[in-house]
């Protein structure tokens, strides 16, 4: 196999170039390969925001506020796939025990029927009422058992504030994937977040989903104790706790006062700077519907609330201050300017101690009526051990534990109940009804072609653009062709590794018109590595399949734009004549779509491994490579063997594999 950039030369300016085997030329730009996918993503998430900025914030008023913020809410409820029962708690207390300063609790409460939440409850001395503060955790791998998030507990319970903080899943006593010695795979939460949320993907919901509703019950196991005074309940966290302060402020109206902490910026800033990160993040078509992070803290105006920020944070403080002015014009038209307020620390990313501080002063002034400027002191915190609430210290030990792999298969089989009598053929139809091929920019040789054993052999670069997007992705093809004539046909050859030519050569010999290419995600178009090295569990390009989440599309619609953009070009070259397509593993979902969408245009597709369907991806316990095949909410409408078996007869030839695992 070869892999390369075309040297090509055009004289047109603007023109997509190559230079080297490494770089091309994109409006005047070099850029690395590795980055076009990128590139391309990044003028299209720019493009929906561009039309979507301001459709929330800009013109609003005292009047059409609380409509907006309906809107906003229904929306991100819908796109976690709505909420499920509230079922009873069953909250049971492991532990009690007296630290420096507080008292605390070790409790576990079923978010859902045998979802088990770990969680610390830390007390005033004094007697209570008192008002509660939720903390969720950021990403630490010891979850609630973080120094720093202790810290910022134990100092809101010495000043008269109860705290809450719970384990989000993937973390503390919450693991879902272990290696052999049943240890937490290596790779960190974020990691066991997203794998997690491949299954929410194709179901329809979103690891955010979990994360919230855990923290939704949490509030409602504070509101069931008569020592929380349940008219006095907050919430504040910090990184990923800062997401998902963000959400809970955002929906969970028993929340009056909120601070999250080294999470909010832009989309604008976050896009251009460190990309998207883990599943519950990013969610699905948020940018295309103008919910970005200021639209979070709009959500609840004008209740009480603090963006705690840190100057060297990577995410953008910039973008933190675009967000922060944008969401103060709201609660400055509200008459309460004073509600919206932000802390910035000289500090890098961390629930630094300026920032608790900041933070417990802000619920002070709020939940108590007291507003003074406070020191953290040293104190001591709790081990690991002392705040363990689980028997073994992991929740999917417990009798009767359910994981959220088991939730997202139990939703997976409700939703093939739910399809019987489905047509697969229209269902597809429908669902990518407003794709189309791309516009073909440009579409340039190399050279006039070598000939070599009887066998023409072409480079090309196809430069693509999209109707929404300023942006192009390009496309480098090799054809291959009989000297004489094709008395075979013509194929499309799209291995997942990336443009064969070899193999492209080797079936010009045996008679076919052969194009073989790297589309979007494979070969030289594959994606950069990145810091958090998910490639080999995940699957690559992780990042860029994200940047197409958020604009509400997949990696599966970008390859089968590709697909469809290169058939056509290839059809008229070659006179209309049908075509083969041979794909094979990661590619097999795209050829299989490309033959559903536009069947005329294929005489047969040959399909060697790849995924059997989506609901074994939802039932392998440790899929991987399984993310670029995500596509959301497809369940709801068909699985890959109904659309299989819903193609002309005899066109396909399928053998798939099992799911691989890691």
């Amino acid at each position: 196999m070869r892999v390369w950039i075309l040297p090509l030369l055009l004289a047109m300016a603007g023109a997509a170039t190559a230079v080297a085997d490494d770089e091309v030329t994109v409006d005047g730009a070099q850029v690395p390969s590795a980055e076009i996918l990128e590139r391309y993503l990044k003028a299209r998430g720019e493009a929906v925001m561009g039309e979507a900025h301001g459709r929330y914030l800009d013109g609003v008023t005292p009047t059409n506020l609380q409509e907006r913020q309906t809107a906003l809410r229904n929306f991100f409820v819908q796109q976690l796939g709505g909420y499920p029962e509230r079922t009873p708690l069953n909250a049971q207390t492991t532990g009690t025990g007296t630290g420096d300063g507080f008292r605390y609790e070790k409790i576990i409460y079923e978010s859902r029927p045998g979802l088990y939440v770990t969680a610390a409850l830390y007390l005033p001395l004094a007697p209570g009422p008192y008002p509660a503060v939720l903390v969720p955790c950021g990403h630490s791998d010891n979850g609630k058992a973080a120094e720093t998030y202790q810290r910022a507990c134990i100092l809101l319970a010495r000043n008269g504030i109860a705290a809450f903080c719970y384990d989000p899943i993937g973390q503390g006593e919450r693991y879902v994937y272990f290696d052999a010695d049943g240890k937490p795979i290596s790779g960190g939460t974020t990691l066991q977040h997203t794998l997690a949320g491949i299954g929410c993907i194709l179901t329809g919901t979103n690891m955010a989903a979990y994360h919230i509703w855990d923290g939704i019950r949490g509030l409602d196991y504070l509101e069931s104790r008569p020592d929380i005074d349940a008219t006095r309940l907050a919430c504040s966290g910090n990184s990923g706790g800062g997401t998902l302060t963000s959400y809970l402020m955002a929906l969970d109206e028993r929340i009056t006062v909120a601070a999250p902490s080294c999470y909010l910026t832009s989309f604008e800033r976050l896009l251009d700077t460190i990309g998207p990160q883990d599943a519950e993040q990013n969610i699905f078509g948020q940018l295309a519907f103008g919910m970005g992070h200021a639209e979070y803290v709009f959500m609840r105006a004008p209740k009480p609330t603090m963006m705690c920020a840190a100057q060297g944070d990577f995410f953008d403080i910039g973008g933190t201050w675009d967000s922060f002015r944008r969401a103060k014009t709201a609660f400055s038209f509200l008459g309460a300017p004073d509600h919206l307020d932000i802390a910035i620390a000289d500090d890098k990313h961390g629930f630094s101690k300026p920032l608790r501080e900041a933070m417990v002063r802000w619920m002070r002034r709020w939940l108590i009526g007291v507003d003074a400027p406070l020191e953290e002191p040293e104190f001591a915190i709790l081990s690991d051990a002392e705040l363990q609430c689980s028997p073994e210290g992991q929740v999917a030990r417990m009798d009767g534990a359910v994981s959220a792999l088991d939730l997202n298969i139990a939703r997976a089989e409700a939703l093939a109940r739910a399809r019987e009598g489905k047509e697969p053929l229209a269902e597809a139809r429908a669902l990518y009804g407003a794709m189309r091929p791309n516009a073909r920019l440009r579409d340039d040789a190399a050279h006039g072609g070598t000939i070599e054993n009887g066998v023409r052999v072409e480079r090309r670069m196809l430069r693509l653009g999209h109707g929404d997007s300023g942006g192009e992705r390009l496309l480098n093809y090799v054809v291959a062709e009989p000297e004489a004539d094709a008395p075979r046909g013509s194929l499309l050859l799209f291995p997942s590794a990336g443009l064969d030519e070899a193999a492209a050569v080797a079936l010009a010999q045996e008679g076919y018109r052969v194009v073989s290419a790297d589309i979007s995600g494979t070969g030289a178009l594959a994606g950069r590595e990145n810091a958090q090295a998910w490639s080999g569990t995940v699957g690559p390009a992780w990042q860029e399949y994200y940047r197409a989440y958020l604009c509400g599309i997949s990696m599966v619609h970008l390859r089968v734009e590709d697909l469809l953009t290169l058939a056509e070009s290839v059809r008229e070259r070659w006179g209309n004549a049908p075509l083969e397509l041979r794909a094979d593993a990661e590619l097999t979902v795209p050829g299989l779509h490309a033959a559903a969408l536009q069947p005329e245009w294929f005489s047969r597709i040959v399909l060697r491994g790849g995924i059997p369907s989506w609901e074994s991806v939802v039932k392998a316990p440790r899929p991987k490579g399984q993310l670029n095949n995500a596509i959301h909410g497809v369940l709801e409408h068909y699985d890959l063997p109904e659309l299989a078996a819903a193609l002309p007869a005899g066109m396909l030839d399928w053998q798939p594999a099992v799911v691989p695992e890691f």
